[in-house]
């Protein structure tokens, strides 16, 4: 996290070539490498400013339990609560794990955002927050290397919802 933190701090002062430069390596300081999660260090540098390492950590909770919540109660749009409880627990042993805060927490409140707008499209056709997922994923794209998913999961559902519109298509 310090070099995240490094990287938003040189960000937030004016340093855009942090955005392309291989700053960190002894090795290989003029390999081209091109920073995926620098709005990570920039949210982390603010963030580390204000409210300092406990803050962090708190927000990394905060942000863990959103996603959590949200995937949650989506999953309730389409199982019982029982099955989504009992689905659940392997989801938390794996989250303890990452105990570090690093830039994938962003793709875990991506996802759910993800997953939770496009079921609310699903079972809601004229919901607006559709018009959302644009914005979270230009900001997805600049936080965390795991965007793809965004795409791929809205394919998936609208993959979905051709499968399923098959015949009022034709």
């Amino acid at each position: 996290l310090p070099r995240q933190i490094k990287i938003g701090e040189e960000i937030v002062h004016g340093n855009w070539s942090m955005l392309y430069t291989n700053v960190f390596s002894y090795t290989e300081p003029e390999y081209k490498f091109y920073n995926h999660h620098w709005l990570s260090g920039v949210a982390f540098y603010l963030l580390d400013s204000v409210v300092g390492w406990n803050g962090l950590v708190i927000f990394k909770t905060i942000v863990l339990l959103t996603a959590f919540c949200l995937i949650f109660s989506t999953a309730l749009k389409k199982a019982d609560f029982w099955l989504v409880a009992l689905t659940s627990l392997p989801v938390i042993l794996m989250l303890r794990e990452r105990t570090g805060l690093r830039p994938e927490v962003f793709s875990y409140l991506f996802i759910a955002l993800f997953l939770y707008i496009l079921v609310d499209f699903d079972r809601r056709q004229g919901s607006k927050l559709i018009y959302l997922l644009i914005p979270l994923q230009l900001l997805w794209v600049n936080m965390h290397v795991f965007f793809s998913i965004g795409i791929m999961i809205t394919a998936g559902f609208l993959f979905d919802q051709i499968i399923r519109n098959w015949k009022n298509l034709r």
